[in-house]
């Protein structure tokens, strides 16, 4: 009998994600930064009901964009635009990963 395929969730993929970066020599700083940085849009893809790489649409990924926009820290302080850019190329970088290993159909976050 045939197992179906078990549905990847944002975290098993990041798994393959940090050991695809270490196989290809990247430093421990940028896999560190790379999670990090993913743990933002993770959190809040959960908070919205999405539990993988697959639900997740062009217009969803703008509503991140804009969620770092209005973002602000404890101390009432919007996120730097620095900061808000190394976020959202985490997720550029990590959906251009699943679409090219064919683990999604197309990157959501190609035109960011």
């Amino acid at each position: 009998m045939p197992q179906s395929k078990k549905p990847q969730t944002f975290e098993l993929y990041m798994e393959d994600y940090r050991e695809w970066m270490l196989v290809r020599n990247y430093s421990p700083h940028t896999i560190r930064q790379r999670a990090y940085c993913l743990g933002y849009f993770f959190d809040w893809a959960h908070d919205r009901n999405l539990t993988g790489p697959s639900e997740v649409t062009r217009p969803m990924v703008e509503q991140f964009r804009r969620w770092l926009h209005a973002y602000r820290k404890d101390s009432g302080q919007p996120l730097g635009f620095s900061t808000q850019s190394l976020r959202l190329t985490a997720v550029k970088v990590f959906f251009k990963w699943l679409a090219r290993h064919n683990h999604i159909l197309y990157n959501p976050a190609a035109e960011l």
